[in-house]
């Protein structure tokens, strides 16, 4: 039997990166939690109740994969220990073979000399002395790693009305600490990543279950980047309204999804969106369920400020200026001062 596709080194570095990973992640525990705290002191309203959610979900997913990060460690370094039995195993018995195949040589020479009931005697010795190993091989070891980064919602309900409040300099101050903490994160995700890959292709005599985690990893990374846009964005906004004020909910709405109406999402300064669409914004199914409704409740109400186009002449349709009407004068009604019917083609 042939030797098993297994790279113990590659194996060993796989482990390490992934328990690296782990202690990295729950050595952020202090430091994220100390940049939540002081965010939501004063922040009120749906938006405060978005960013407490968006932080227990991170807060959830880092320890979850933690968790999973050490157990894959733990199950690669008995795959390590599988392998070694393996291959001892193979040594042994191909020891053993070149034993027998001595013994057999000198037995036929034997023979003639001790004849046969001699030799039954010496090989009923053998066999007791230096007996066959194991020909049943070692069983395949199995590596679970399974994790999957959770969505997380952080558009207000614009379309319901209601206001947020918040303290703009303590959301920067969350931008700017969970900034570091997510570069570092990052890094650690693009290292597990490598390593995992060096470890499949090397590795092959393991037999992988599952293998959600790699990509899982880089779900939460890219989640943290975009709560910590999305709360920027949200910082800004307060600080347009004058740092303590209270815009309704509408206009953070827009303001955090980077577009107002149907218009591309626009970036803001140092936080630049990383491409176009519900993926690249941070938005989530539901998110882009509100930002609909935010979106038509805005048109809704600019359309009930505005002049109905119906009072205008003909010439406006053609793009000329149209012609001031009296004031008195309601749409599609008849103009009693000329005395005729206002309506065309009538």
């Amino acid at each position: 039997m042939g030797d098993i596709a297994f790279d113990a080194d590659e194996a060993r570095s796989a482990a390490r990166v992934a328990r690296r990973a782990a202690e990295t992640l729950r050595g952020q525990a202090g430091a994220r939690s100390g940049a939540v705290e002081p965010g939501l002191e004063d922040f009120e309203g749906s938006y405060a109740e978005r960013f407490r959610s968006a932080a227990v979900i991170e807060a959830e997913d880092r320890a979850r994969l933690a968790g999973v990060l050490v157990d894959l460690a733990s199950q690669i370094g008995s795959a390590v220990a599988a392998a070694e039995r393996e291959r001892e195993r193979q040594r042994a018995h191909a020891e053993w073979k070149a034993r027998d195949a001595d013994r057999k040589r000198a037995a036929t020479a034997a023979k003639a000399f001790a004849g046969a009931a001699g030799r039954s005697a010496v090989d009923a010795w053998e066999s007791f002395t230096d007996p066959e190993p194991s020909t049943e091989p070692e069983p395949r070891p199995e590596v679970d790693a399974e994790f999957r980064g959770r969505e997380r919602a952080r558009y207000g309900d614009g379309a319901s009305g209601g206001r947020s409040s918040a303290d703009p300099s303590r959301l920067q101050a969350f931008v700017t600490t969970t900034s570091g903490l997510d570069t570092t994160a990052t890094a650690e995700s693009e290292h597990l990543r490598s390593a995992w890959a060096s470890f499949r292709s090397s590795c092959a005599w393991v037999t992988v279950d599952r293998a959600s985690m790699p990509a899982g990893f880089e779900r939460y990374v890219r989640e943290n980047d975009e709560d910590r846009s999305w709360i920027g964005k949200v910082a800004d906004a307060f600080e347009a309204a004058g740092g303590g004020g209270s815009p309704s909910n509408v206009a953070l709405d827009i303001a955090a999804t980077g577009r107002g109406g149907t218009g591309p999402p626009t970036a803001v300064r140092g936080r630049p969106d990383r491409g176009r669409g519900r993926g690249a914004m941070g938005r989530t199914r539901a998110d882009e369920s509100r930002c609909r409704r935010v979106r038509r409740t805005a048109d809704e109400r600019a359309l009930a400020t505005r002049e109905p186009r119906g009072c205008s002449v003909l010439g406006a349709e053609h793009g000329e200026r149209p012609r001031a009407e009296p004031a008195t004068r309601r749409c599609g009604a008849p103009d009693r001062a000329a005395g005729g019917d206002s309506r065309i083609g009538g």
